[in-house]
């Protein structure tokens, strides 16, 4: 039986436009009521701002045709919209944040990465069954729960 799959887009388009933007900050240092000061998530500006040329730079001459071209995240991250963060999510972070959290330590904050990117695309699946949902709804619970740890 196939359920109504609108609200599992819709809940990918909220965490695309609300939460990922938040966790970046939150990484990098530039959120504002949480401190990242001596975690080991946390990414220095000169590091993140390194990675955002390079992933712009990356993309810049792919046809518009086959989707946007990633703005700088370091300098442009305001200007980003739900499609830009989805992509983001989908395509970069992991090579991204693959390149920062190298150590034992900051592994899971990899994995957390990845579990995220994994549930938000089977959120966009064109047809899913209550299981596919139960499922996304268990992972959204393990990352939440996995990043508050």
């Amino acid at each position: 039986m196939d359920v109504n799959i609108g609200s599992c887009q819709a809940l990918a388009h909220l965490i695309c436009l609300n939460t990922i933007p938040n966790l970046v900050c939150h990484a990098i240092g530039k959120f504002n009521t949480v401190s990242n000061v001596g975690e080991s998530y946390a990414i220095d500006t000169q590091t993140w701002e390194c990675l955002a040329q390079q992933l712009t730079a990356a993309t810049s001459t792919i046809p518009a045709a086959f989707g946007r071209q990633f703005r700088n995240l370091s300098t442009k991250m305001g200007l980003l919209v739900t499609e830009d963060w989805l992509n983001f999510l989908l395509y970069a972070a992991r090579p991204i944040f693959a390149t920062v959290y190298t150590t034992p330590e900051t592994q899971p904050c990899l994995l957390l990465w990845d579990l995220l990117a994994e549930t938000v695309e089977d959120c966009l699946l064109f047809s899913m069954c209550q299981t596919n949902v139960d499922a996304i709804a268990c992972r959204f619970i393990q990352f939440v729960q996995g990043y508050e740890a």
